[in-house]
């Protein structure tokens, strides 16, 4: 994993920060409802998708599909363009939607970085003159607080007597990665992105790369879980889990790209 560069930028008025905690909106259940903690590992699923570049307006969107084990409720975690970063330190990529599964509620939170002293520090990452705080997801779409770190963390719940399921592509997006196999999992959720970077022009050290992972307290606002019900009808905890990783371009595209490049050169030359 690349190793994050930020930069803070002042805080815009009117712009309330705070920290949620885990379960704290109404009908997202805390952790106690569950009747044992599972030491299995669950395996997180990926998958990425993007429309094509439009060129006009110099912008690229993608979707990131998030796929756990079937859960009852609980959260994970993504980190979007930790391989690179612009000029300024920013993420390449900004955090533009997310959307809930079939048959799940979600609210999210969006780590900033922003200026000034008079703002409390509300996670474990503070350097003088600069704090890193989360602000409600919603809020954040509205009207950002401060700078995107490039991470983000989202709470889920079942909505009782709902069928979850799959999540269908969105209008105009083409599956380009996909990382974890999760056979009884489903689609708790997606994110959206954008970005004026044309990935047809990036190199494999210049790729944008999505982390669908389960962090601990030290990152998060909360640490991650999953609280599910196993076949036999026990509630079970699960807090560790295996990270999914997804990017553009794929590193099997840059080869074909490669071969095309030098297959066309080989031409040329029996042509010349």
């Amino acid at each position: 994993m690349g190793k994050m560069k930020n930069q803070g930028r002042p805080a815009r008025a009117g712009i309330s920060l705070f920290v949620l905690s885990a379960g704290a909106a109404v009908g997202f259940p805390s952790a106690s409802f569950a009747s044992s903690t599972s030491g299995t590992i669950s395996t997180l699923s990926a998958k990425l998708l993007k429309q094509p570049y439009d060129s006009l307006t110099a912008s690229q969107k993608y979707q990131v599909i998030c796929d756990p084990a079937e859960p009852l409720s609980g959260s994970t975690s993504i980190l979007y363009d930790t391989y690179g970063a612009d000029e300024l330190g920013a993420p390449r990529v900004s955090l533009s939607g997310l959307m809930p599964g079939p048959g799940y509620r979600v609210q999210g939170l969006v780590e900033v970085e922003v200026f000034g002293s008079e703002l409390p520090s509300l996670s474990a990452t503070t350097q003088p003159g600069r704090q890193r705080v989360f602000q409600p997801l919603n809020e954040f779409l509205r009207k950002p607080a401060g700078f995107e770190t490039g991470y983000a963390q989202v709470e889920f719940v079942k909505i009782t007597g709902q069928n979850s399921g799959r999540m269908a592509p969105e209008n105009g997006y083409t599956l380009i990665a996909e990382q974890g196999v999760v056979p009884d999992g489903v689609d708790t959720h997606s994110f959206f992105f954008e970005s004026s970077i044309n990935p047809d022009s990036l190199t494999e050290n210049e790729k944008i790369e999505f982390i669908h992972f389960g962090a601990d307290d030290s990152r998060g606002n909360f640490a991650d879980q999953i609280i599910a019900r196993l076949a036999n009808g026990e509630v079970v905890i699960t807090s560790e889990f295996d990270d999914a990783v997804v990017s553009t371009p794929e590193p099997g595209s840059l080869a074909l790209l490669a071969l095309g490049a030098s297959v066309t050169l080989i031409r040329r030359r029996r042509s010349a």
